[in-house]
């Protein structure tokens, strides 16, 4: 009987020294031991040089917790713990993070180095950014300008061309953390083109599509800061001297 006390008392002492984990949003590891959860906090106790210390985190801090030991001992704890087993409960609390939407506005200046043709351009961005959403779908505005190289528009036939377009399309953002962004876009073309052959004979047609393009770009968390981006753009159109190109992106602007 005195050998089932014993046991029954050093197995009682490694319940009670038993640790649990807080992990919080920021990476750290809190080593603890859990004693109670409501619907807003987690509180917990921990032991600094001898000393014992009682505290709480709000859940919206916490990205994880997990309890160690019996816990029918601590009140409000999920019902899947309830029973005299030791085990371990992992309770996602990502769900506690309150919502947050704020609007952005970027201007950014861009050059481009094509095969068939160089230039540059300004856009503006304007998007909600919801700190719960990984895609971002802003509203874009530009304009650009671009110079076909001589020796591509040679081969067309023509003394000299003139091209007007519009762009509309998307270009969504897919958030890969708190700075880093995929962007992909597809722009669709409308316009026409004023063209004059070696024979002084002059002809306006009109222009159709694509540009599809690719590409990564860094945005401060600041309020106010720069942003940079690089990317692939590529076009395809109707034009009878300037029907495809590929090519980088530079883009440098600014966040407000």
């Amino acid at each position: 009987m005195k050998r089932i006390g014993l046991l029954v008392l050093i197995f009682m002492q490694l319940l009670v020294h038993s640790q649990d984990l807080i992990i919080l949003r920021n990476g750290d590891i809190l080593n603890c031991k859990i004693t109670k959860t409501d619907s807003l906090s987690v509180y917990y106790t921990i032991r600094k040089n001898d000393r014992k210390i009682d505290s709480f985190i709000e859940k919206n801090e916490i990205r994880s917790y997990q309890i160690t030991g019996i816990a029918d001992s601590i009140p409000d704890i999920h019902a899947a713990s309830r029973n005299r087993n030791i085990q371990q409960v992992v309770l996602d609390t990502t769900v506690y993070v309150k919502r947050v939407t704020k609007w952005i506005n970027l201007i950014t200046y861009s050059q481009k180095y094509g095969i068939h043709a160089n230039g540059w351009e300004i856009q503006g961005y304007g998007y909600f950014l919801k700190n719960d959403s990984k895609w971002i779908l802003p509203i874009t505005y530009g304009i650009e300008d671009f110079k076909i190289n001589p020796d591509y528009f040679s081969q067309s036939g023509y003394q000299s061309a003139r091209m007007n377009y519009y762009m509309v399309g998307i270009s969504p953002l897919r958030k890969l953390n708190d700075y880093l962004y995929v962007n992909i876009g597809l722009q669709f073309l409308l316009g026409s083109e004023s063209l004059v052959d070696y024979y002084g004979n002059g002809s306006t047609n009109e222009i159709f599509g694509i540009a599809p393009s690719q590409g990564f770009m860094f945005i401060p968390k600041s309020k106010i800061g720069i942003c940079i981006g690089v990317g692939v753009q590529e076009k395809l159109l109707t034009s009878a001297f300037y029907q495809n190109d590929i090519g980088l992106k530079l883009e440098i602007g600014l966040k407000f």
